[in-house]
């Protein structure tokens, strides 16, 4: 019975490579070889304190363990020295990015984009190194900070996370100031978004054959309520919707999350509005549900509220988790046919 089973099944799929793969499986761990994965990082001490802000922090935080003398304390200072190496590493790159747009600036003839260099320039000179003052510096510091993260891990579903709700401060004080329109708030985060859909993964043969290819799937999550339940849908989030619409591409992976009787239904409307157009994007997300289901395992209600979706579809407490999701695959099958069959495997044996 069970190999006619197999000849159907490869009968209907063909004996490619990936079926094999997948009928010598047991159990696999998914994520775990490439470093983390799956996650939404906590940007906001980053783009309030700037990353020498977390350096300072990180070097007082080893001398204090490095006085105490214990063992435990010990290792607690080799882990903030690695802290302040990781750190330093991203600021020297946002140096080397500043160095290169400025040795672009100073041969090109034309004087419009002589202008746009050495603005990107003076934008890695200050950020992330140091607090972020406009939306354009914030848009910047999210980005080297995800490159950053890139630079020691797989990037698979490094998620940028809540960025209507990181942005917006900023983004609210320069179009008060008058320093910025809402077409060059579209045109960044329109940037942001080709950056996120770039950064694409190598991954191993076995991948391609058993998943047919691997996508980053960076989620980005707009709309829903804050931490104290109230709407948190802002003029950004509407932006981002827009971008989104007028791009069509496949990441980031944007989300919407929609609180009914909270969530005004101007927003649900124009969410509705953008699904239609682009066929596949936001994914909408139910605030009542997710929320209640996160305090079920275990957030408190300020944490569960101010939830961001892991691409491709879980969820986290925004910057505070890591749920690891996706970390282990089982397959089931094996182990009820090893319970049936004395610990064996009819297919393999």
């Amino acid at each position: 019975m069970e190999k006619n089973v197999l000849e159907l099944t490869r009968k209907r799929f063909g004996n490619s490579t990936g079926l094999k793969l997948f009928e010598d499986l047991v159990f696999f761990i998914a994520s775990k070889a490439g470093c983390i994965s799956h996650a939404v990082p906590n940007y906001v001490p980053m783009i309030e304190k700037g990353l020498i802000g977390l350096v300072k922090f990180a070097s007082e935080k080893e001398k204090e363990c490095l006085t105490s003398g214990n063992k435990e304390a010990m290792a607690k200072a080799e882990f903030y020295q690695a802290v302040q190496i990781a750190l330093n590493g991203i600021l020297e790159y946002a140096c080397h990015l500043a160095e290169k747009a400025e040795l672009l600036a100073s041969i090109t003839a034309d004087a419009d984009q002589k202008k746009e260099l050495e603005e990107m320039a003076a934008c890695c000179r200050r950020v992330p190194v140091h607090p972020a003052i406009s939306f354009r510096e914030a848009v910047n510091a999210v980005w080297i900070s995800q490159v950053g993260i890139h630079a020691e891990n797989i990037n698979m579903a490094m998620s940028p996370g809540r960025l209507d709700q990181l942005l917006y401060p900023y983004y609210r004080r320069d179009i008060e100031a008058g320093r910025l329109t809402v077409e060059q708030a579209l045109e960044i985060l329109g940037c942001l978004w080709f950056k996120l859909s770039d950064n694409v993964i190598m991954v191993p043969e076995a991948s391609e054959e058993m998943f047919g290819g691997a996508g980053t799937a960076p989620a980005l999550t707009l709309g829903g309520v804050d931490s104290n339940g109230e709407d948190a849908v802002n003029d950004l989030t509407y932006i981002m919707l827009k971008v989104t619409e007028l791009l069509r591409i496949r990441d980031p992976n944007v989300t919407a999350r929609y609180y009914y009787g909270k969530n005004p239904q101007e927003y649900i409307n124009r969410v509705s509005e953008v699904i239609l157009n682009t066929k596949a994007v936001p994914a909408l997300y139910n605030d009542a549900v997710n929320i209640e289901a996160l305090i079920g395992q275990g957030e408190s209600l300020e944490h569960a509220r101010d939830y961001a979706v892991v691409g491709c579809v879980e969820l986290a407490s925004n910057g505070r988790d890591y749920p690891a999701s996706s970390s282990i695959m089982l397959n089931l099958a094996s182990s009820l046919e090893m319970a049936l069959f004395c610990g064996k495997r009819p297919i393999t044996g």
